[in-house]
């Protein structure tokens, strides 16, 4: 058997406001993926008075919980109705929830993100129920496509 394994991009879920002035992304809106990606979120964090986390697998929730001693307030928008809910069930969904919490972040659950508000600069998330989270950051970790 042969395997060719050409690599991956980062997933950009579909959502309005991605993109900022230029052909890139807003600023502060950011793929999580590498250490480089890392390093570049931590330098912004300090800035951002709140921050928001699009993507619940281990990767989004380990970049939730690296940011609440960088940013004010963490919050993670979480599409289903308990973390995880492709590796964990219920109850241990729920215990990583509350320990989650007392860290000092924020779970939005049932919620989807609709579009990403602001000009050049993220300042929010609009969500499907049509709420909206200010956030001065964004950080998604959706999966990869090949």
């Amino acid at each position: 058997m042969l395997v060719l394994a050409t690599g991956s991009t980062p997933f950009v879920p579909p959502m309005r406001g991605v993109t900022g002035d230029a052909a890139g992304f807003k600023k502060r809106l950011f793929l999580f993926r590498t250490l480089d990606d890392c390093q570049t979120i931590i330098a912004h964090a300090v800035q951002a008075r709140e921050a928001a986390v699009i993507g619940n697998g281990l990767l989004g929730l380990e970049a939730a919980r690296g940011l609440p001693s960088r940013s004010a307030a963490v919050h993670d928008v979480h599409l289903m109705s308990y973390l995880m809910e492709q590796q964990l069930d219920v109850a241990a969904g729920t215990m990583l929830r509350r320990t989650l919490e007392r860290l000092g972040l924020h779970v939005h659950f049932e919620k989807q993100t609709t579009a990403v508000l602001g000009n050049g600069y993220v300042a929010g998330l609009a969500l499907r129920d049509g709420s909206t989270l200010d956030c001065g950051l964004v950080v998604t970790a959706e999966g990869l496509a090949p």
